[in-house]
């Protein structure tokens, strides 16, 4: 067995949750994106996991979407977006009753605490992005968020025909 890294020695361990339906529907939207070339990682690690550096944005539309009529069936209850900083980087993950949900970790990948601290110091993401946009307060401020969202419900209408 892999020795347990410095940083997870004397902290609680972590349960982790299977992505819900609503974490899926938007792993999906952010595929699409990347593959119409509408949404681009940016300045983070490539993956593994498969969406590493969208977390905040993911994490943004999450919220969102699980506060819309059309798409709050598909979230978890009691879901809450937390984040932490290590050194110069920050991971965003959504935390309820079942335990971590990190949206990074896609079909097939297992979540990890080996990925990231978790339980240091978590705090309630409220990040700019997580704040409702001044044009409609259906979204959030960032952009890529919305972009996220939009593509959630445009496959929602599709499959409801």
């Amino acid at each position: 067995m892999p020795a347990v890294p410095s940083f997870l020695k004397g902290r609680p361990s972590v349960k982790f949750a299977a992505v819900d339906e609503l974490g899926r529907r938007i792993q999906c939207a952010v595929d699409e994106l990347e593959a119409e070339d509408k949404l681009k990682r940016g300045r983070y690690a490539p993956p593994p996991p498969r969406f590493s550096g969208y977390c905040a944005r993911m994490c943004q539309a999450y919220k969102f979407l699980a506060l819309d009529t059309r798409t709050a069936v598909f979230a978890t209850d009691g879901a809450r977006h937390k984040y932490s900083w290590l050194d110069d980087d920050s991971h965003y993950w959504i935390e309820s009753s079942d335990g971590v949900m990190d949206l990074n970790f896609g079909p097939g990948e297992t979540p990890s605490e080996s990925y990231w601290p978790y339980t240091s110091e978590p705090r309630t993401a409220n990040s700019m992005g997580f704040h409702r946009w001044k044009n409609d307060p259906c979204y959030p401020a960032n952009q890529d968020s919305r972009k996220i969202m939009d593509a959630v419900w445009r496959t929602l209408d599709a499959d409801r025909g």
